[in-house]
């Protein structure tokens, strides 16, 4: 099968790699000019794992993971309210690797690029259903038809625009804020710290001694046009917080890029069009809110790799991939929303509240609620097979 795969994201390359194995013709596109290695923290969990040890990349993964033991979480006052050890998490969440996204996406780069041809500066500008076939214009005037086009472009596609235009977006009014800090900081290794506030939550990762993520998400919209005024209007957002996240945001260089974007979900019942399917981000983004949106691109790309082997037929392979990957996606959305409530809180009481039951749930109830939330596409699978 001729298959085009728009997108050289997560879930674009690890489609790429399950599609290849399974003996198909295959071209990557990304709009970049050249493979671009960024992304901040991310924690790869349960299945993610699973999956990238059966694309043979897990130990190459591992090699890239923070040295982190332990997870705290502190009030907006410096006050802690709980730690756990990085063995109670992985005891939780049935595993977790915390990493940079951009590592996660330079892996599965590397394994890609030397098994299918990806071709950079280049974007679909048009999709045309033919009886058989789909055609597709470029950018740079070329036409080409293909038995099958994945859409993998992540949350803003400009090509599921084409289709669906804008169906399915769900703006939540939260700002998501990084910036990866290259100055000496005062953070333990080996601990990833979160200062929740109302409204408002910063999460710090150390790198390194002279180098440390941050990340930060902010109840309705922040704008900025320059690098500059932005980081005045994180230390100001910030400034009832520990000095030390002061300090940090104040440590901000001109030369350290600050990504900002508004969070959003996408909400879409359809995920396939003719011979034209959506994956990744650009199908069913769970927000950020979800902590399963890499885990989420890999599982997509597995399920629809699989669809394709088990049914004959195109249409009828997209059919059960959107039969599976739907219910999937608005499972770990819903979460997102439930997770949202507790890490923006909209008053002092909801943040007391929060905060008491984070301090005193014990960690086995913590695990029997996380372990059902994640473990949602096994009783699905099993009941699609």
């Amino acid at each position: 099968m001729k298959i085009l795969i728009s997108g050289g994201g997560i879930a674009g390359l690890a489609a790429a790699i399950f599609l290849h194995k399974a003996g198909h013709e295959l071209k990557v596109i990304d709009k970049a000019a050249s493979f671009q290695k960024l992304g901040y923290g991310i924690s790869l969990k349960g299945f993610g794992i699973q999956i990238m040890h059966q694309l043979g990349l897990l130990e190459e993964l591992q090699s890239h993971a923070l040295s982190l033991s332990f997870f705290n979480i502190y009030n907006s006052k410096g006050k802690l309210i709980r730690s756990l050890p990085k063995k109670t998490v992985d005891e939780i969440t049935g595993g977790t690797i915390p990493l940079s996204r951009a590592d996660l996406h330079g892996v599965l780069y590397s394994a890609a690029e030397k098994l299918v041809p990806i071709e950079f500066g280049v974007q679909i500008n048009g999709i045309t259903h033919l009886s058989e076939k789909e055609l597709v214009s470029f950018n740079n005037d070329l036409k080409d038809d293909f038995d099958l086009v994945i859409i993998a472009e992540g949350l803003r596609s400009k090509s599921r625009q084409l289709l669906w235009g804008d169906k399915g977006l769900t703006p939540l009014d939260i700002t998501y804020v990084a910036a990866i800090i290259d100055e000496k900081h005062q953070f333990p290794l080996d601990e990833a710290v979160t200062f929740k506030g109302i409204g408002k939550t910063i999460s710090c990762f150390p790198v390194s001694e002279n180098q440390i993520v941050i990340q930060a998400l902010v109840n309705s919209g922040i704008k900025s046009n320059s690098q500059n005024s932005f980081k005045s209007i994180l230390i100001e957002t910030f400034s009832d917080f520990p000095i030390q996240v002061v300090q940090l945001l104040s440590a901000i260089n001109p030369k350290d890029y600050i990504f900002h974007d508004s969070v959003a979900m996408i909400e879409l019942s359809e995920l396939a069009q003719e011979r034209v399917v959506l994956l990744g981000d650009a199908g069913y983004c769970p927000s950020s809110f979800s902590g399963m949106g890499a885990s989420l691109s890999l599982l997509g790309a597995k399920i629809l790799s699989e669809s394709l082997l088990l049914s004959p037929h195109i249409k009828e392979a997209l059919m059960r991939y959107n039969n599976l990957m739907h219910p999937i996606g608005l499972h770990f959305q819903n979460n997102a929303r439930s997770t949202m409530k507790n890490e923006l809180p909209q008053n002092k009481i909801q943040a007391s509240i929060f905060s008491l039951i984070l301090r005193y749930i014990p960690v086995s109830l913590i695990a029997k609620s996380v372990g059902k939330r994640l473990s949602v596409e096994k009783e699905l699978l099993e009941n699609s097979n």
